[in-house]
């Protein structure tokens, strides 16, 4: 049931070349407001961009999951909130879950913790990446390395440099963030930005998952 009722946006993103299931209202942008900047001369003007927000559908067992991992004690888990899409990262037609829990509990000075999980078939989870804090929306690049589609996401805080983080899959360590890759904009490319719900609305409008659910 929770894959079933994303299929419906496979049909609307075939022009896009990264195969994302995703979940929520879309948007479809030739050019949105997070890519204003030229990433490399072989780009063109005018980039193919998708907009998905995270899936609405309570999905207790992936909640239960990232409450284990996190260790988010019972009393707080009415309050912590956990957004996820799926993306198929490698292109071989198996979704991954790209999930991020926003909490109190949880919450670093850089961002909010996020999981890149494999669905197993017993119906667990294997992690494949874990990210301390990210700011969302994740972009995910139609561009490709050792087979699995780079991602980027917006980093800030601890005093760090504001600034995009590139994160590159390596065949036999898998992902990794780029060492001294933070790119001042975002840039202009072809892709998919996932997550790209405004969190502060969502909490105000009560429009959201909690690991309670």
């Amino acid at each position: 049931m929770r894959k079933g009722a994303c299929i419906i946006f496979a049909i609307l993103l075939i022009f896009v070349t990264v195969s994302v299931a995703g979940c929520g209202e879309k948007e479809e942008t030739g050019r949105g407001e997070e890519f204003l900047a030229a990433y490399s001369e072989s780009e063109t003007a005018e980039p193919s961009v998708s907009r998905i927000y995270a899936c609405e559908e309570e999905y207790k067992e992936l909640a239960d999951f990232l409450a284990e991992y996190y260790r988010v004690p019972q009393e707080y888990r009415v309050e912590t909130r956990y957004y996820y899409n799926y993306m198929d990262l490698n292109d071989d037609g198996i979704n991954e879950i790209f999930a991020v829990i926003v909490g109190e509990h949880t919450q670093q000075d850089n961002g909010d913790p996020a999981l890149l999980l494999a669905e197993e078939k017993n119906g667990g989870f294997t992690v494949i990446k874990a990210l301390d804090g990210i700011r969302t929306p994740v972009f995910v690049c139609e561009q490709t390395t050792d087979g699995w589609h780079d991602f980027i996401y917006k980093v800030y805080g601890l005093g760090a440099e504001t600034g995009y983080k590139v994160c590159r899959y390596r065949a036999g360590s898998g992902y990794e963030e780029e060492a001294g890759e933070l790119l001042d904009e975002m840039p202009l490319l072809s892709g998919t930005q996932i997550l790209s719900n405004n969190l502060i609305d969502d909490l105000d409008q009560g429009r959201y998952l909690t690991l309670s659910q």
